[in-house]
């Protein structure tokens, strides 16, 4: 008897990536912190591999913006809303991880998503010329590294290799596997994981009641992990 291949939609795929992120930022934000100085061995797995299991949370993220890139009726206003929200939440992100309102050490994930995307608006002007697709990737990377986001110019580049998919399925997800096994190598390579729902994805969005509460759930869980500590 065969098994049926599992078939993911947008909508499902987002709630993965936010469940994946909630338990990576309960594990970083509360459950580690509070083992102690002197922590039992399991209790410091178990927090682990609740961090690797957040490791599947951005690769779906940014497989999820390529596809918004295509599908889009706004790019403009796509990317006003993730600028928007990058700094909406860059005060509860300073707040959880480094319990200031401003921090330069480090800029959230909204803003990657975002400068991924003006990447890809880039790279797609610059289809027929390799020399300015290639400078036009090279300055999404290092606008990530000179800003400090979040998987900076890893994730600038996974972006660029989910953007193959549609034209070049195995070596897009190749490239990205190879990419996510590096990325996530003192987790044992978790984030390669990510590829198996995205693999499933069958290209509908999928049903969403309130659209913009992915948006709303990343500032206001950072607030409430925040509070909770």
């Amino acid at each position: 008897m065969r098994l049926k291949r599992p078939s993911f939609d947008a909508a499902q795929l987002k709630w993965i990536a936010l469940l994946s992120m909630t338990i990576d930022h309960i594990s970083a934000l509360l459950f580690l912190p509070a083992l102690g100085p002197t922590p039992p061995h399991a209790a410091v797995l178990f927090g682990l591999g609740m961090r690797a299991v957040g490791r599947l949370a951005f690769p779906i993220y940014a497989f999820l913006l390529v596809e918004g890139f295509f599908h889009t009726r706004s790019r403009s206003a796509y990317f006003v809303r993730l600028a928007g929200f990058a700094l909406l939440a860059e005060i509860p992100y300073d707040l959880a991880w480094f319990g200031c309102p401003f921090d330069g050490q480090r800029q959230n994930v909204l803003f990657t998503l975002a400068l991924g995307l003006l990447t890809l608006v880039l790279l797609e002007r610059a289809a027929s010329r390799p020399l300015l697709g290639g400078l036009a990737l090279a300055s999404g990377c290092a606008a990530a590294v000179l800003l400090r986001t979040e998987y900076d110019a890893v994730g600038i580049l996974l972006i660029a290799l989910f953007s193959l998919v549609p034209r070049f399925r195995g070596r897009g997800l190749c490239g990205a596997g190879l990419l996510l096994a590096w990325e996530t190598r003192n987790l044992c390579c978790a984030g390669v994981l990510a590829l198996l729902p995205v693999s499933c994805y069958n290209g509908r969005r999928g049903r969403l009641l309130m659209p913009l509460f992915f948006y709303w759930y990343y500032p206001v869980h950072l607030l409430l992990f925040w509070a909770a500590r």
